[in-house]
């Protein structure tokens, strides 16, 4: 059973949208190092309505989450919140819906 929900969690549109802000964000690679690898947990919530997701990057530096709100709409995502908190410092965010 986790499994699957595993499966539909890194599936779906706002994992990959954010790992896509997550891969592309320079300010992100210089925080936790080039050499990342992202978590297999994901944890959260997705339905038909919306997502809370959460999950890890391991950098060389330092570990960093990322979390995921998100509001299915009639014709696509509307993205309220992918941020990402480096190592357990709350005040080192890094907000990827406004930065590169």
């Amino acid at each position: 059973m986790f499994l699957c929900g595993h499966s539909i969690y890194v599936k779906s549109e706002p994992y990959q949208h954010s790992l896509e802000l997550v891969k592309s964000s320079r300010k992100l690679r210089e925080l936790i190092g080039n050499d990342y690898e992202v978590g297999w947990n994901v944890a959260g919530n997705l339905d038909e309505k919306g997502a809370i997701l959460k999950y890890e990057l391991i950098g060389p530096f330092v570990t960093a989450i990322v979390e995921v709100e998100a509001e299915k709409m009639q014709f696509g995502w509307e993205y309220n919140k992918i941020q990402v908190t480096i190592g357990n410092d709350d005040k080192r965010k890094v907000d990827l819906l406004t930065s590169d």
